[in-house]
């Protein structure tokens, strides 16, 4: 009787995993295709006399209520240098991070066929860890000096249940 019972349980299970990978097999075919704009390295590389050409290559991420030289003040900031070169170091190359994403909207769109995949926006925010990531569609921005690691000296103050999420690792999560 129980050798019938353990039979009949290995069976199911056989037959579960097998459905399960040819649903994956299915998802692995989407065909799905985004870009990824690493906003953050081309602010941290822009000099006051480039911004112009940047502004107008991007002028949905500077408000017109914001005047240019608050801009340049910010680029020419050591804190935000020092934000640059910290997301520079942790993220020299954001390719596993676009494999993850490639596959999560693999699946969001077998789900959700109508899913059109935004483009990826990394960028610094200041720390601001409220706004990890937004979806303002087509776009999906990163904010990549929120995942530099729960003991990284940006976050001193911030209460240490947060800091926990600080890492590279809880990018697609977040995003998700």
């Amino acid at each position: 009787m129980n050798r019938k019972l353990l039979y009949f349980v290995l069976a199911v299970l056989l037959i579960s995993c097998n459905e399960e990978s040819k649903v994956e097999k299915e998802i692995e075919k989407i065909n799905v295709e985004f870009d990824v704009i690493r906003f953050d390295r081309e602010f941290a590389d822009v000099s006051p006399q480039e911004f112009p050409a940047l502004k107008q290559k991007y002028p949905f991420l500077f408000p017109e209520r914001f005047s240019d030289s608050i801009w340049i003040a910010r680029i020419n900031d050591t804190i935000q240098q020092e934000l640059n070169t910290e997301v520079g170091k942790e993220f020299p190359d954001f390719s596993a991070e676009e494999d993850k994403l490639h596959s999560l909207f693999q699946h969001i769109e077998y789900y959700f066929p109508q899913f059109q995949p935004p483009t990826v926006i990394t960028l610094t925010s200041e720390v601001d860890y409220r706004n990890k990531v937004l979806l303002a569609e087509p776009y999906l921005f990163i904010s990549l000096d929120t995942y530099l690691g729960e003991d990284h000296g940006f976050y001193i103050g911030i209460q240490e249940y947060l800091k926990k999420n600080f890492q590279r690792n809880q990018i697609l999560p977040d995003v998700a």
